[in-house]
């Protein structure tokens, strides 16, 4: 166990948990191959390259037009290639947004990506996961009518971030069809949403008793726990998480904040590090804030200073960004003048 110095106690305490909840990682299909997308230069010397990944590993041929937004630049467009691959050339550094538009069969999708200020032209990789809509997903085959039909208002409620509203969706779902996987998962991640931890707990672990080795179910049953301070207990449907998808970097984040909580700081810092090397991995900022704070404990400060960097490049607006701003004077402080 690695003992903290008291400034380092003192920032861990600063960086208390923070979850940042988003939509569930979609079974990821293949690594990323040769781009062979089509370009678009936004003036700068950074590139971005991504895969489009269908749900279930499917390997399918199948072009998508993708958007890249940015205040700066406006809107970028091109289309993937037959292996859903795509490229963003003479980007500039900064914050950007990534879309795949819907389709007959997907949702669309969207990913945040920043990209660093170096000279060296460097290349980004993004992963981006899609879903099949209701009416076109086998996983809802099977569903009684009137199931379905909540289910479907519920995810319209979702994605108008009506949270209140879909959650009474999805409790006339599953109350219509007790064996609903899916809109029990869903309607987890809507009780998460609004903080109702107890209830997002229960209908997780109503979504695991219908298929325990659920990936969604597990990786949310385990953020609900971290949200309840049971660090202890959510390691388990994190670790099945990850057994489920090893190339997910959302479970090994939340793994390494469960850990951290439990002052298993060299396990923690494993997973936060495993993490940021995955693809995607790297553009979610409370990695490098928990990374910084593993550091700083270990008086690695240089590795601290870097990792609190990238955490506000990627987000400047966070509730605690000033008190980082703080700690980094602290580990980096200007040299005295003569």
């Amino acid at each position: 166990m690695i003992k903290l110095s008291s400034n380092s106690a003192h920032f861990l305490k600063l960086i208390t948990l923070i979850l940042i909840l988003a939509t569930p990682i979609v079974t990821r299909g293949q690594a990323l191959g040769a781009n062979r997308g089509d370009n678009a230069g936004a003036g700068g010397r950074r590139t971005i390259k991504g895969q489009v990944y269908l749900p279930g590993g499917n390997t399918e041929s199948k072009s998508f037009k993708v958007r890249l937004e940015n205040p700066d630049v406006g809107v970028l467009t091109t289309v993937t290639d037959s292996d859903r691959q795509f490229s963003f050339n003479g980007i500039a550094a900064g914050n950007y947004n990534l879309t795949v538009d819907e389709t007959n069969e997907y949702e669309s999708a969207r990913e945040s990506v920043y990209v660093e200020g170096t000279s060296s032209g460097p290349v980004v990789m993004v992963p981006i996961y899609l879903r099949l809509k209701p009416s076109a997903d086998p996983a809802l085959a099977g569903v009684p009518k009137p199931a379905l039909d909540a289910y479907i208002k519920g995810m319209d409620e979702v994605r108008r971030q009506n949270n209140k509203k879909a959650i009474e969706y999805l409790r006339v779902a599953v109350a219509a069809y007790p064996s609903f996987l899916r809109a029990y998962n869903q309607l987890g991640v809507q009780y998460l949403t609004v903080g109702d931890l107890d209830k997002a707990a229960e209908a997780l672990a109503a979504a695991l008793k219908l298929k325990a080795d659920d990936f969604d179910a597990n990786l949310n049953f385990g953020i609900a726990l971290l949200q309840k301070k049971s660090f202890g207990e959510a390691l388990s449907p994190l670790r099945k998480a990850i057994e489920q998808q090893k190339t997910a970097p959302t479970p090994h984040l939340y793994l390494g904040i469960a850990l951290m909580n439990l002052k298993q700081l060299d396990e923690a810092q494993q997973e936060l590090e495993t993490t940021i090397s995955l693809p995607g991995g790297n553009n979610l900022a409370q990695a490098h804030r928990y990374l910084g704070g593993i550091y700083w404990g270990k008086r690695d400060h240089a590795r601290a200073a870097d990792e609190l960097e990238t955490y506000l490049k990627l987000a400047p607006k966070a509730p605690d960004a000033e008190r980082t701003r703080d700690a980094l004077k602290q580990l980096r402080p200007k040299p005295a003048a003569n």
